[in-house]
């Protein structure tokens, strides 16, 4: 039953405009501050964008500013039910009170974490932008985009 609740609340979040909207603010401005000189995140410096440094600083400072929208879509879960009065009936079923709300709130949580992730999706597709200076872009390994999106995102998401 927890899986099938938190399908249904990750579906719902999925189709949501909040999901979308901030999915697509979050990838241009990194894509901006990567692929451009005009836009800036983080202290900069002589740096590789795709450093690891760079990866860390703007996942930093772009966690801040999402967990107001994560905010947004968790509140909706929990004030969507009580106010269209599906709330009672839910509760008058066989599902136990910890699979309703962890399945909601874990279907939230996947979908707020597939957001985030357009901001290292933004850093590589800008790291590979023809007009970059190729001496201001380092080596494109994974392993940096996945560390830093595990360690600073998840971690601040969850």
């Amino acid at each position: 039953m927890f899986g099938s609740i938190a399908l249904f609340e990750l579906r719902y979040q999925l189709r949501n405009p909040v999901f979308w909207v901030a999915l697509v603010i979050f990838f241009l401005l990194t894509f901006g501050a990567t692929a451009s000189e005009s836009i800036q995140i983080g202290g900069g410096g002589n740096i590789n964008v795709n450093s690891p440094s760079a990866l860390v600083q703007a996942q930093q400072l772009l966690t801040l500013i999402f967990m107001f929208v994560t905010t947004a879509f968790v509140a909706n879960v929990v004030v969507r039910d009580d106010e269209s009065g599906f709330g009672p009936m839910v509760r008058s079923t066989r599902v136990t009170k910890f699979a309703y709300l962890m399945g909601r709130f874990s279907g939230a949580t996947l979908a707020a974490l597939v957001a985030f992730a357009a901001v290292p999706l933004a850093i590589f597709v800008g790291s590979v932008m023809p007009w970059l200076d190729p001496e201001t872009i380092g080596p494109n390994r994974f392993d940096f985009y996945a560390l830093s999106y595990l360690v600073l995102a998840v971690a601040q998401v969850r």
